[in-house]
């Protein structure tokens, strides 16, 4: 199993639902299962006002959705990590019949504008 460091930097719109994280496939001719592990995730406001932020996690398997963090306070012109410990994230075959491989993926909801970076290992 190969390992691979990325990140992933991404604008959010204002009050805007928007996807910055989707986890991959193990990246073969064939999609296959892997898993990847959130290993930062800094937000970055670029407003002048303070504002909140929600981050939601929609599940592979079943493509239920669960918030991880509700209205988290973002000052203005400032950054927060929200994640400081692990998230693992995984691509599988989903619920469906037949099934197919989708992976699970991170919402993130501003009430400003702001950009996210996230620091990612994927296992492939």
């Amino acid at each position: 199993m190969a390992e691979r460091y990325k990140r992933y930097v991404k604008s959010v719109p204002a009050a805007t639902a928007t996807t910055v994280y989707t986890a991959p496939d193990d990246g073969e001719t064939t999609p296959g299962a892997a898993e990847s592990v959130i290993i930062g995730f800094l937000v970055a406001s670029t407003s002048t006002e303070a504002g909140e932020v929600t981050v939601q996690h929609t599940n592979y398997y079943d493509a239920s959705t669960v918030k991880i963090m509700d209205t988290i306070p973002l000052p203005a012109d400032t950054s927060v990590d929200l994640i400081p410990g692990k998230l693992v994230l995984q691509h599988a075959g989903n619920n469906a019949s037949p099934a197919v491989m989708t992976g699970d993926s991170l919402q993130i909801t501003s009430s400003k504008t702001c950009d996210v970076f996230i620091s990612v290992v994927e296992r492939v």
